[in-house]
C-alpha cells in the first residue's frame, strides 16, 4: 500500500503502525506454519485478538485516507492515544503468542506488570514524535488548501480554518471554546433518540457526517462553558469523544459522537436473545469490555476527572464484527478534583442509587451536614467512580441490575450504608471476584486505583487467554 499518495491525514502515525502490523504478521506466520493443526488450535484466542487489533488498524488508518479527512479529524480529534493504544496490543499479543508457542507464557505473565509499562512509554515516545510532525504538516495542509479556494469552495475554507483553530487548540495556542463553537443553522436535526430531565438529544448532520446533539433549554452558562471546555480537551478510544457547541437565546448543545446503544440495551438484548444465557457475554468478551470501561476511567482520572456517574447507561457502545466498542459517556456530572463539592447546572442527578458510593448519599443530600461520608469524598475523591466500576462489572458478569432484588430505595440506600453488596458468581476467576470485592470495598484505602484495575484486568485476561 503506498501510503504517500493516500493517506491524508497523520501520515507517519499510519506508516508507522501499518509497517508494525506487517511485520507482527508476517512474525505470527513464521512463529505458526510449522505447527500441527491441534497445536495453532491451543493459540486461537490469541490470534483472534490480533486479528481484531488488525481490524482496528485498518479502520483508523481507512479514515485517514479518508477524502473526507478533514471532517474525520473534527470528529475523532487527536488521536495519539488511539495509535499508541493499537500499537501497545500489538506487541502484547505478538508477545504472548511467542511466549505460548515456546512454552514461556506463564512466566510471562509474572512479568506483565513491567513489561506493559516499559512498552507503553516506548510507545508514546515513538508516537508523540511522529505526531508533532504530522499535526505541523497537517497545518500546512489546510493552510495551502485555503490559499489555493480556485473553486470558492466556502464549506471546505470554513472546514479548514475551523479544523486549524482545534489543532492550535490541542497546542493551547488558542481558546478551547473559540476553536469549538459553531452556529446552530449548520446543524440539521434528523430524529429524536431520547429525552432526560433537563436535556433532548437528537441525531443530528454536521459536515456530512452523523453525530449526536445533547440541547439544554436556557443560554449558555458559565458551568456550561467549564464542561464543554473540559470535554474537548479528553480524546481517547474508550471516551465518547467531544465534538462541537453551538448555543443562542434560547439553549446550548453539545455535539458528540454518534453511538449504536449503551451497554445495558445490548446486555438486555443479548439474554432475551437466548433465554439459556446466565450473564450477556462470554468471560473473554466481559474480560474486554470491563478492561475499555477502566482504561476510560484511567484516562479521566489521569485529568484530575471524576465522573460521578458511571453505570451501564452510561457506557456507549459500537458493535463491531468482531467485538464490542465500549466508550465511556455522559459527563453532565464530571467535576474536576479542585470542584469536587460544587455542583454543576448540567447536573441530573448525582449517581444512580444502584451504582453509587455510598459517600455520595450525605453529599446528595440539600443539607449536606458534615460526616465521616463527606470526608471521604474529600480525601478520596476519585474511590466513588471506582465503586460504581465494580457494580457495572457485576452487571456485565450476570446480567442483573446491582440489588435487582430491592425495589425500595431508601431500603437499599440503607443496606448499603450497612454494608450490603452483590455476590459475584463462584464461577468466576478468584483474582477477578477479590478485584471487584475489593472496588466496592467500604474502606477507600483498599479500594484500588484505575491505574491497578488495568493492570490487574489485563493480567487476568492474558491468563484466560493462554488457558
Amino acid at each position: 500500500m503506498d501510503l504517500k499518495n493516500q493517506v491524508q491525514s497523520n501520515e507517519l502515525q499510519c506508516c508507522y503502525l501499518l509497517y508494525k502490523l506487517t511485520k507482527v504478521m508476517n512474525d505470527a506466520y513464521k512463529d505458526i506454519h510449522d505447527l500441527t493443526p491441534q497445536r495453532i488450535q491451543t493459540l486461537e484466542k490469541i490470534l483472534k485478538n490480533l486479528w481484531r487489533v488488525a481490524k482496528d488498524i485498518e479502520r483508523l488508518v481507512n479514515y485517514c485516507c479518508s477524502d473526507q479527512w478533514i471532517q474525520k479529524v473534527v470528529m475523532w480529534g487527536n488521536t495519539i492515544e488511539h495509535f499508541v493504544l493499537l500499537a501497545f496490543e500489538l506487541e502484547l499479543y505478538k508477545t504472548l503468542l511467542q511466549k505460548n508457542i515456546y512454552g514461556q507464557a506463564k512466566k510471562f505473565l509474572f512479568e506483565l506488570g513491567t513489561w506493559s509499562n516499559n512498552a507503553k512509554i516506548e510507545e508514546i515516545s515513538i508516537i508523540t514524535a511522529m505526531a508533532i510532525h504530522d499535526r505541523q504538516k497537517k497545518l500546512s495542509s489546510l493552510e495551502a488548501q485555503i490559499m489555493s479556494n480556485d473553486h470558492n469552495d466556502d464549506e471546505r475554507v470554513f472546514l479548514a480554518k475551523y479544523l486549524i483553530k482545534r489543532l492550535c487548540m490541542d497546542a493551547n495556542e488558542v481558546n478551547v471554546m473559540d476553536a469549538c463553537k459553531v452556529k446552530y443553522d449548520s446543524l440539521k436535526q434528523l430524529k429524536p433518540l431520547y429525552k432526560t430531565s433537563v436535556s433532548n438529544v437528537h441525531k443530528i448532520s454536521w459536515l456530512g457526517q452523523k453525530f449526536a446533539e445533547k440541547c439544554y433549554n436556557g443560554p449558555i452558562e458559565q458551568s456550561f462553558q467549564q464542561e464543554a471546555s473540559l470535554l474537548a480537551r479528553f480524546c481517547h478510544p474508550n471516551i465518547v469523544p467531544f465534538v462541537c457547541y453551538a448555543t443562542d437565546d434560547k439553549s446550548c448543545s453539545l455535539i458528540m459522537e454518534l453511538m449504536d446503544g449503551d451497554l445495558q440495551s445490548l446486555m438486555h438484548e443479548n439474554m432475551r436473545k437466548n433465554k439459556t444465557l446466565d450473564a450477556p457475554f462470554d468471560l473473554l468478551e466481559a474480560m474486554d469490555i470491563m478492561l475499555q470501561i477502566a482504561e476510560g476511567m484511567r484516562y479521566l482520572h489521569q485529568n484530575k476527572v471524576v465522573h460521578r456517574d458511571l453505570k451501564s447507561m452510561n457506557v456507549l457502545i459500537i458493535k463491531y464484527d468482531e467485538y464490542v466498542c465500549a466508550k465511556v459517556a455522559d459527563f453532565g456530572l464530571s467535576k474536576t478534583r479542585s470542584s469536587i463539592c460544587t455542583y454543576s447546572n448540567l447536573t441530573e442527578n448525582v449517581g444512580t442509587t444502584r451504582w453509587m458510593a455510598p459517600e455520595l448519599y450525605e453529599h446528595q443530600s440539600p443539607t449536606r451536614s458534615s460526616s465521616i461520608e463527606s470526608n471521604k469524598i474529600l480525601k478520596y475523591p476519585f474511590k466513588v467512580d471506582v465503586y460504581s466500576f465494580g457494580m457495572v462489572c457485576y452487571e456485565i458478569l450476570t446480567g442483573h441490575l446491582p440489588f435487582y432484588e430491592i425495589t425500595m430505595m431508601m431500603e437499599l440506600r440503607q443496606k448499603i450504608k450497612d454494608g450490603l453488596r452483590p455476590k459475584i458468581p463462584k464461577k468466576y476467576p478468584t483474582s477477578l471476584i477479590t478485584l471487584l470485592e475489593n472496588c466496592f470495598h467500604s474502606n477507600p484505602e483498599i479500594q484500588p486505583s484505575f491505574d491497578e484495575i488495568c493492570m490487574q484486568l489485563r493480567h487476568i485476561k492474558c491468563s484466560l487467554i493462554i488457558e
